[in-house]
């Protein structure tokens, strides 16, 4: 490198001075080596982030399918078992009510725990639904090779 340098100088009694300065400088030491290391600092850096990324989206994905079991067992409940008591409770309630044995607001309590039953398996579908949704979008964007 090049360095350029002047300076001015007067004295009180009158005499000025005029320097100038012209020298090279010459860096044998400096290879780059700070560059270098700032470079390989960024690489390391960028290659833990994309570790944690995968690593944050395997655990996003696993919460999401472990989410999808817990729905499909919710649905299950809610569906099959509920909705038969619901069925049988209401069988029930209307044979009594054929035979006298009941009165029409049992029977029509019954139809509302029935319609309660069917509501709540309606709903937990949904939920399942969309827990799978959520949990093969994140799937698409693993296998996109984007961050979720």
């Amino acid at each position: 490198a090049l360095v350029l340098g002047a300076q001015a100088q007067h004295d009180p009694q009158g005499a000025t001075a005029l320097l100038a300065t012209v020298g090279v400088r010459w860096s044998v030491l400096d290879r780059g080596e700070r560059q270098r290391a700032q470079q390989a600092e960024a690489a390391v850096r960028a290659e833990a982030e994309m570790a944690h990324t995968k690593l944050d989206a395997g655990h996003q994905l696993a919460a999401a399918w472990h989410e999808v079991e817990h729905q499909r067992e919710r649905e299950q409940v809610l569906c099959a078992t509920m909705q038969a008591v619901a069925d049988q409770l209401l069988s029930g309630r209307q044979k009594q009510f054929d035979h006298g044995g009941a009165t029409v607001f049992e029977v029509l309590r019954a139809r509302q725990v029935r319609l309660e039953a069917e509501r709540r398996c309606l709903e937990a579908t949904g939920q399942r639904a969309w827990a799978e949704v959520r949990a093969w979008q994140l799937l698409a964007i693993g296998l996109r090779g984007g961050a979720p």
